[in-house]
């Protein structure tokens, strides 16, 4: 058997994140799926949506505002 460095398992891990949220429809995880308002110096939206999983009414999207004040 192979063994992965500490390093490898911690990419390992981020890839994995990445795929859950990057392919709901197989993973039914959340997922950025709406933006609006005008954007920052960095383009970032004044606020963004969140479905919960793949297939949800857009009435159980959360709303996250852009908070500048920080």
């Amino acid at each position: 058997m192979v063994e992965i460095t500490e390093k490898e398992y911690e990419q390992f891990k981020s890839l994995v994140k990445v795929w859950t949220h990057a392919s709901p429809e197989k993973s039914g995880h959340y997922f950025i799926c709406g933006e609006g308002g005008p954007k920052d110096d960095m383009g970032l939206p004044e606020f963004i949506f969140v479905c919960p999983t793949y297939g949800a009414d857009f009435r159980d999207t959360a709303r996250y505002v852009r908070d500048d004040s920080i």
